[in-house]
């Protein structure tokens, strides 16, 4: 099965990721099966991402101009991966606004995928009050999680946003890490499915990521039991295990 499949995804749709442990290869994986299918893509961040690998992109475009971004884009074939920001720093490449994402929507031709979180390249982590950035225009966001956080202690090694972690789930530094605590990171009020989060309208998938890495079947079964018993449950929740250029990915059903 590939991403595409397993998200449900058509042409023309806002796709935003957020999260973390292994956003960017959902993000790019994704943008490949789009681009295979004769699909134009556009990859971007509301924040920043690193700059594409090679063959990543068939083209980066740099502006701070909507306009000139729309007309580029406009004007670019099907089957091609565009990037798009406003500076390259470093090795990152710094975003647009996310209103900027909602006015590229309107071409209608072009799959739009978004980074609209960071975390500090670890495998899970909550969000600050200002985080995530996701355009109001997005139409399913993947909120990621890197399954080999299960069973590993909080502490600022594992886990970016700690105090915002702490807070969620109850816990204390150096606990461990369990199915409860990420599902209430994921579904609480306070965490992804903060109202300002969600676009009205909008469907909100789980990506439990590095399936390969987590050892305890019976941990990822309570973890998809609470998330699709929770009061707002995820449309879908999606496994993965990404071996390089090999894709191994699944929906997840698990019931009572």
């Amino acid at each position: 099965m590939e991403l595409t499949e397993a998200f449900d995804i058509k042409s023309g749709l806002v796709v935003s990721f957020v999260g973390g442990g292994g956003k960017s290869t959902a993000m790019w994986t994704l943008a490949r099966e789009l681009k295979e299918a004769g699909e134009k893509v556009l990859v971007t961040t509301t924040t920043k991402i690193f700059w594409p690998e090679e063959g990543q992109a068939d083209k980066v475009l740099l502006s701070n101009k909507c306009g000139q971004l729309k007309k580029l884009l406009a004007e670019a074939p099907g089957g091609k991966i565009i990037t798009a920001g406003t500076t390259k720093k470093s090795e990152k490449l710094h975003g647009i606004l996310p209103g900027q994402v909602c006015e590229l929507k309107k071409l209608k031709n072009i799959t739009i995928l978004v980074e609209a979180d960071g975390s500090a390249r670890k495998p899970f982590k909550a969000p600050a009050e200002y985080e995530p950035v996701v355009p109001d225009c997005t139409d399913v966001i993947v909120a990621v999680v890197g399954l080999d956080i299960l069973g590993r202690a909080l502490t600022e090694e594992n886990v970016h946003r700690l105090k915002q972690v702490k807070e969620i789930t109850g816990l204390h530094e150096g606990d461990i890490i369990g199915p409860k605590a990420i599902a209430k990171v994921l579904v609480s009020p306070c965490g992804y499915r903060r109202q300002d989060i969600i676009p009205e309208g909008s469907r909100w998938i789980v990506l439990l990521n590095k399936m390969d890495k987590c050892k305890d079947e019976e941990k990822l079964r309570e973890l998809v039991k609470i998330l699709l018993n929770s009061p707002q449950p995820p449309a879908r929740v999606v496994g993965s295990a990404f071996y390089g250029d090999i894709n191994k990915i699944k929906i997840l059903q698990y019931h009572n």
